[in-house]
């Protein structure tokens, strides 16, 4: 079945076997992922390193470069590097597990494939990889919003000062706290504006106080 998500996604599947590329295609056509083919490590490596997919399954056993190394490869290259890679073998010796696991790879898919199972893994890694995505794309934005404040400080301190303005002349008058920071943030109503803790009190209890 398709998920929208996946319509602008792209896999690389990589297998030096024919019948088992078309295996794996067919299962996957039904994700509505853009599927892209290579059937040797050189050829992998050369559409990562263009195409820039969200996902690759890489076949393990190749004739020259295997899988191992076309994974290191992909690690060792800050193109690709954050591109996970979902191994795909007959290997079920725990040791090459583990070296595959060790070079990058976020799982493995052993042979002969379950349909059922390839479609839950790639999509459970690509949720994964696009949420990585979107964390990044916010931090990003914090430290660009960040920065641009402190470059221009002077509208953040105009902003504070229209703040307190506006709330003095509403029924509350804020009167400056001096209280440990511990304490002002569990009191309700409290503000923080241009660095001072302020307290709203109402106007005919400041003037029973003056009086």
């Amino acid at each position: 079945m398709s998920d929208n998500n996946n319509e602008s996604e792209a896999l690389l599947l990589v297998d030096d076997n024919p019948t088992n590329l078309q295996v794996l295609y067919q299962t996957l056509e039904t994700t509505g992922c853009k599927l892209l083919v290579a059937k040797n490590g050189e050829t992998a490596l050369a559409i990562a390193q263009k195409a820039s997919p969200d996902l690759i399954l890489l076949d393990i056993m190749m004739p020259g470069i295997d899988g191992f190394e076309v994974c290191r490869r992909l690690k060792d290259n800050p193109d690709t590097a954050s591109i996970p890679v979902i191994f795909l073998s007959a290997l079920t010796d725990t040791k090459d597990k583990v070296q595959g696991l060790q070079l990058g790879a976020v799982d493995y898919v052993s042979k002969p494939f379950q349909p059922d199972e390839v479609i839950a893994r790639v999509n459970t890694h690509l949720t994964i990889h696009r949420l990585k995505r979107e964390v990044e794309q916010k931090k990003d934005a914090l430290e660009d919003e960040l920065e641009s404040r402190l470059r221009c400080p002077a509208p953040a301190a105009a902003q504070g000062a229209a703040e307190i303005a506006g709330l003095q002349s509403s029924r509350f008058i804020m009167k400056p706290v001096f209280m440990p920071a511990a304490t002002i943030t569990i009191l309700p109503n409290c503000r923080i504006i241009s660095g001072a803790f302020w307290w709203p009190m109402p106007r005919a209890t400041v003037h029973r106080q003056l009086s």
